[in-house]
């Protein structure tokens, strides 16, 4: 998270903390969706599947990585700065960012198992190292500490 522009965080703790319930909610969706997909290509490792399911179910976890990783990108380029900017100590994106950090691995290692099923999508061809156990998500169970928000 880089922060190159010059804007003063707030000094009092009496301001409001920042409400990012809904950030918090739609991550945590992001999340059962990768740890699904990772689920989906584990299952269907082990079993024959017609090559335009399989083709589309390799083409859908394309996606929605594609679109996990701009929405992530857009984030901690321009979102998390700003929202550091504007509640400076009030709020903790650690976990968030270290979220993100978790998921990437997940998201490539699902992405090259579907690629690789896509192609010979049979029991030979899966793969079981896309594994959801690969994704911890401390800010989805970590209650935020006293005085902090966290995402």
């Amino acid at each position: 998270m880089s922060n190159s522009t010059s804007l003063t965080p707030p000094s009092s703790t009496s301001e409001p903390v920042p409400d990012l319930t809904g950030m918090r909610l739609s991550h945590r969706a992001l999340t059962g969706d990768i740890t699904r997909l990772a689920e989906l290509l584990a299952s269907l490792a082990h079993t024959d599947v017609p090559e335009p399911r399989a083709r589309a179910v390799a083409a859908y976890i394309h996606q929605d990585n594609a679109a996990v990783r701009h929405h992530h990108h857009n984030e901690d380029d321009t979102l998390w700065p700003l929202i550091a900017l504007s509640a400076g100590h009030t709020i903790d994106l650690t976990p968030h960012v270290d979220e993100h950090s978790a998921l990437d691995p997940l998201q490539d290692t699902c992405d090259e198992a579907a690629a690789r099923w896509r192609t010979r999508p049979t029991a030979r061809g899966g793969s079981r190292r896309c594994s959801p156990r690969s994704v911890t998500c401390s800010s989805s169970t970590s209650p935020p500490r006293s005085g902090t928000s966290s995402l």
